[in-house]
């Protein structure tokens, strides 16, 4: 790490260290030469700033989860938090007060088995996404034990993983994994974590082709992050990327109010007008939804709809039942 930062910001980096977690594989280390790559994994002291705005839990999981690892948001499909460590740390995670190094443990076999006990008690869910950290950093028998719990729960129909591990670590995409996760016996869905085209390298592009291959459908999900994606042809480069390469571009996320990001934040307004003149320069089969995840855990809306309306003093979001709540500008 001490080779990649600056000399003169080595003891503010410790601090952020101690608070966040660190983590660059190969993969992306070989990528750092790029801007765009570097901001998002190398540590900044500007995470040690705060605002009274950042939240802990920025989308409210706590609210939504009747279990440990369990987060039940909408109706028909439920989160599994399966682990809380990543292969790589993203700086702007909005899970990073609680994902990291000695931060957590990967779900114990009797915490797991609440969960499948509730989703066998609760059969208006038919899709289980796994997520954490990155449940591809688990061992792959782990893996296929869920998968093949999963597969005795006849109503749920489709098993979803949303993974950063494509990206950081593609060598982890084996057949020993694909196998695991097609033991679910269900309709298997991943979902890409992936911010900029140079992300998608020959390394990764295999992996991909594992997954394609094997029928499993990919998709893609970003956040718009300034000095990162925020300019509309560096947007549109990464999703005609991702469309060329067999992912079909689903989320574009505003970044969520996590503590020690503002570094990253852009105004709602300033967003939309960004997306607005990307959907110019693609083919509407590459542009993906852009939405925000309103603070406090009651969902995601899109941005470029009637649900956001700008104020004199900030934004109103209004949520899918109808409910308002205030949005500072940035």
């Amino acid at each position: 790490m001490r080779g990649i930062i600056d000399a003169n910001d080595t003891d503010a980096l410790e601090e952020v260290a101690a608070k966040y977690s660190i983590a660059i594989p190969q993969n992306i280390a070989e990528m750092l030469s790029v801007d765009a790559i570097a901001r998002q994994f190398i540590p900044s002291k500007d995470e040690l700033i705060t605002h009274e705005r950042e939240l802990s839990d920025p989308i409210g999981d706590d609210a939504h989860s009747p279990l440990k690892g369990l987060v039940h948001r909408y109706k028909n499909r439920v989160l599994i938090k399966l682990v809380e460590v990543c292969g790589v740390y993203c700086r702007f995670c909005f899970r990073r007060e609680n994902v990291g190094d000695n931060k957590g443990q990967a779900l114990k076999t009797d915490e797991l088995e609440q969960i499948y006990e509730y989703l066998r008690n609760h059969k208006e869910v038919e899709e289980v996404i796994l997520t954490g950290g990155d449940p591809l950093v688990v061992s792959t028998r782990r893996l296929k034990e869920v998968a093949e719990n999963i597969a005795k729960i006849s109503h749920i129909r489709f098993f979803r993983i949303h993974t950063r591990t494509v990206i950081a670590n593609p060598e982890v995409i084996n057949d020993e994994l694909i196998a695991a996760l097609k033991a679910s016996q269900k309709s298997v869905k991943m979902v890409i974590h992936t911010n900029h085209a140079t992300e998608i390298d020959d390394a990764v592009k295999q992996a991909l082709n594992k997954l394609i291959s094997n029928q499993i459908q990919l998709f893609s999900q970003s956040v718009l992050l300034r000095g990162v994606n925020d300019k509309p042809e560096v947007l549109a480069d990464l999703f005609n990327t991702l469309l060329l390469n067999n992912i079909n571009p689903y989320y574009l996320h505003h970044p969520d109010l996590a503590k020690g990001t503002g570094h990253f934040y852009l105004n709602l307004e300033d967003g939309a007008k960004i997306y607005n003149e990307t959907a110019k320069l693609i083919s509407g089969l590459a542009l993906p939804k852009y939405v925000i995840d309103i603070p406090g855990g009651f969902g995601k809306i899109p941005v470029n709809s009637g649900q956001v309306v700008k104020t004199d003093g900030g934004f109103i979001l209004i949520d899918n039942n109808g409910r308002r709540h205030n949005y500072p500008i940035l």
